[in-house]
């Protein structure tokens, strides 16, 4: 009578093991759909300054060009304001340094917004429900055209047979004896 205990112990000892199996695979399934996804954002990411620098840099030259279009002669206290100017902000910038002081109604305007404008996330999840719905309905309605497909092939099929049996000439006697 021990023996049967034992190995219901057994088969759930394997059931235990093959469940602790299929999560750690699940785990790392889901780490590794992580990190693509991150090594995507990152190539994004650095697509996206890329261009901005490329796009930036047009634009500071069409903004040179149309400068230069303009005037004709390029005001050297103004090019050193300008210099100035851009250094500071560069410096500002550059300085990773947090304001310690915000504004907070800005801060609550911002929250407001966040809250009651920005609804891109649900957004992208209704969608991402839609699609999804429209693709089950789209395999539903594949799966049915392609039966009904079948049937109507059979049928066809059956009545075709049906046809030349009834043009098939009848079994003569005259045969069956010799």
């Amino acid at each position: 009578m021990a023996e049967p205990n034992h190995n219901m112990d057994d088969i759930e000892r394997l059931m235990y093991l093959e469940a602790r199996v299929r999560y750690q695979d699940e785990i790392k399934n889901v780490q590794r759909q992580v990190q693509q996804h991150a090594q995507k954002w990152i190539d994004k990411k650095m697509e996206y300054e890329k261009e901005y620098a490329r796009l930036s840099s047009l634009l500071k030259h069409c903004a040179t060009r149309r400068a230069l279009d303009a005037k004709g002669i390029i005001d050297t206290e103004q090019a050193l304001s300008t210099s100035s100017h851009i250094e500071a902000i560069s410096s500002k910038i550059s300085t990773e340094k947090c304001p310690t002081m915000l504004d907070e109604r800005v801060l609550e305007d911002c929250k407001e917004q966040l809250l009651l404008d920005h609804r891109a996330r649900t957004l992208l999840t209704k969608e991402q429900c839609n699609l999804s719905k429209n693709r089950e309905t789209l395999r539903s309605v594949q799966g049915k055209l392609e039966s009904v497909e079948n049937v109507l092939e059979t049928a066809t099929m059956q009545g075709i047979e049906q046809f030349v049996g009834e043009f098939q000439p009848p079994a003569t006697p005259d045969h069956d004896q010799a």
